[in-house]
């Protein structure tokens, strides 16, 4: 889906309050559909909700509050981990900065977490991982990759990946 010039303006009024909508083109079903692509769908209607017509806010909010319950998820297991491994970790993208570019962690589509450790504690924490239930990304049918494949999953010794059944993708990273 191309980009056009009245979503560029809309994504700008977000940022900026001041949006002259009378001299945009808008065609809300469409920009709805592009700031969902484009995966700022809850942040778009969190801003334009007063004018987005009901008829096609009730069609896109369903998707936004997917999102939200998604982020739930992913701050939940955040917390989970923090009281479980007992270590300092930093929060990387997605939440983190939602939470400080908008004030609210759920306001940014998020798929994953992302943890930055002390080097020192990466081997403590990935055994703590999998005493929890975790299991490393790149194992499949309890069978490790080949070591060409284990070189083309991680970028870096400094990190590795985590999965378990119904909850999101783990990065842990020094």
């Amino acid at each position: 889906m191309k980009i056009n010039k009245s979503f560029v303006e809309l994504c700008k009024g977000i940022v900026v309050d001041e949006i002259e909508l009378n001299k945009i083109d808008v065609d809300w079903q469409l920009m709805c559909e592009m700031a969902y692509t484009e995966k700022i769908l809850p942040l778009f209607i969190k801003r334009y909700h007063k004018i987005i017509p009901e008829s096609i806010l009730l069609d896109f909010g369903v998707k936004a509050n997917n999102t939200n319950v998604k982020n739930n998820e992913i701050i939940e297991t955040i917390s989970y981990l923090q009281k479980k491994i007992d270590r300092e970790m930093i929060l990387g993208k997605g939440c983190s900065f939602s939470q400080y570019i908008y004030g609210d962690p759920l306001i940014r589509v998020c798929k994953d977490i992302d943890l930055f450790v002390h080097e020192s504690d990466q081997l403590y924490i990935c055994e703590k991982m999998e005493s929890l239930g975790f299991r490393e990304a790149h194992f499949i049918n309890n069978k490790k990759w080949n070591r060409k494949s284990l070189l083309d999953f991680y970028s870096s010794d400094s990190e590795k990946a985590f999965v378990k059944e119904g909850y999101p993708y783990i990065e842990i990273k020094t």
